[in-house]
């Protein structure tokens, strides 16, 4: 075996590898393409969810609040403690409407161009996978069936029109099969799922919790910290007075105390849309697509077995 041989063979396992690879690729490409494009098409009649986000806090703050005022002069003091008691508490909601960001519309052109892609790659990769097996029958025949030196040629004959055509057919039919399927499965559980005309709660901080909170704005755990806090302001000034004069005064204010935090936030998705999908009739669509795809295929295998056996007995000659 020189290098020529090698370098033959070198190249086929490379160009089978790599005509194999893409029809491979383009065939799984083409099947996800198709089944998220008929379930994209079906979540356009549901989509008109909103999601919310409420968030709760409140301070309630209890602590002692220390008043020192000094007259030097007439060395007068005074002191008074006074009470703190303040309760303050905040609620805000943000809803943002899906459909302001992402139309239905809009979806169904960007489902049906994946639809048609998902089509165009699943026909070439099917197209190459045929071009590939007429290849392959092609060289396992001239390899397992030698002829007469009387016949001209031993190439097998490529595969026909009729060939390509029920295989392109099979590929038709079973992108068909994906998009009705999984379209059906995806209005069957926006069906039996409970989900439309809902509201529900996707997520919660805390997670769970002690204490809660009920009311017509927030209802949910709240976490729950302690704050203290302290603080205070000294002051001195002079202040002139008629008759008695010049006066010095001295203030001094200390706050000390305890902030009670609590807080929560509750994250929800309201299913407005009511929809009721006719999961029925892609169902009994898919069926039929199943089927023809069946057909074909079986065809298109015949067309290839014919093709053998024509071969074969056209390249034998018998010598006595």
């Amino acid at each position: 075996m020189d290098w020529r041989d090698i370098f033959g063979k070198a190249y086929k396992l490379t160009a089978d590898t790599l005509i194999t690879g893409t029809a491979s690729a383009c065939n799984t490409v083409g099947s996800l393409a198709c089944m998220l494009g008929g379930a994209g098409f079906t979540s356009s009649f549901a989509l008109d969810e909103a999601f919310s986000a409420t968030a709760y806090g409140s301070a309630d703050a209890k602590g002692d609040v220390d008043l020192n005022v000094l007259i030097k002069k007439y060395n007068y003091d005074y002191n008074q403690t006074i009470p703190l008691d303040k309760f303050k508490e905040t609620n805000t909601t943000i809803t943002v409407e899906l459909h302001d960001y992402l139309k239905p519309d809009h979806l169904r052109v960007v489902s049906s161009i994946m639809i048609i892609a998902g089509l165009l790659l699943r026909s070439m990769g099917a197209n190459l996978n045929q071009f590939q097996q007429g290849k392959m029958d092609n060289r396992f025949f001239k390899k397992h069936h030698p002829v007469d030196i009387r016949e001209s040629s031993n190439a097998m004959r490529s595969p026909s029109n009729k060939e390509y055509f029920y295989t392109n057919a099979d590929s038709f039919y079973s992108s068909l099969t994906y998009i009705l399927f999984s379209s059906a499965v995806l209005g069957m559980i926006i069906d039996y799922s409970g989900l439309m005309g809902s509201t529900r709660t996707i997520g919660r901080y805390p997670f769970s919790s002690e204490y809660t909170v009920n009311d017509s704005f927030y209802d949910g755990p709240v976490a729950v910290k302690a704050l203290p806090f302290s603080g205070g302001l000294n002051h001195s000034s002079i202040v002139n007075l008629p008759i008695v004069g010049n006066l010095s005064v001295s203030e001094l204010i200390r706050v000390n105390g305890t902030a009670d935090l609590r807080y929560g936030l509750t994250l929800r998705v309201d299913f407005n849309s009511t929809p009721d999908f006719a999961v029925g009739l892609p169902i009994a669509l898919g069926i039929a697509a199943f089927m023809a795809s069946n057909f074909f295929a079986k065809k298109a295998q015949e067309e290839r077995d014919d093709r053998v056996i024509e071969q074969t007995y056209k390249q034998y000659v018998l010598v006595d």
